[in-house]
């Protein structure tokens, strides 16, 4: 029987970007927040960016089974729900930039978001997205006899 996955990778997303005062990240009049009171979400939250990126993404092809890979990526929430000026901001030198560039592929096909919310206005803000990858071996689906 045909394999069915070449590998399985485990992903975690953890957003820690909340907090009760807004902090602008430059000071023009397109404020860059950091921290607001209704954060940016994935349209259908984190359980449905799960399944996009399990859908979109192809990374078992960049690391060997039982490797661990762990780094951050930070891009801004446009007010119209847009993603820009994503980047990496976290590399423990264990991220290729094959793996690095995949994710930011899959991102930039990323639907709308909801922006985030400062006193129930819509701004601008930075979303840092962790990202923790566990290759697994390789599954294989025996043929009942």
């Amino acid at each position: 029987m045909k394999k069915i996955l070449s590998f399985i990778c485990v992903l975690f997303f953890f957003a820690a970007v909340q907090a009760q005062t807004p902090t602008p990240v430059n000071n023009s009049d397109q404020q860059i927040y950091k921290e607001v009171e209704v954060l940016a979400t994935f349209p259908g939250g984190l359980a449905e960016m799960h399944k996009f990126f399990g859908t979109k993404a192809t990374i078992g092809k960049f690391g060997q089974p039982g490797t661990e890979v762990h780094f951050k990526i930070e891009f801004i929430v446009e007010k119209d729900g847009t993603i820009t000026d994503i980047k990496l901001v976290e590399d423990g030198s264990e991220v290729s930039k094959e793996l690095y560039d995949e994710y930011v592929k899959v991102i930039k096909e990323m639907p709308k978001w909801e922006a985030a919310k400062i006193g129930g206005t819509v701004v601008r803000s930075l979303y840092t997205l962790p990202i923790n990858i566990k290759f697994q071996e390789e599954l294989k689906i025996k043929k009942q006899k």
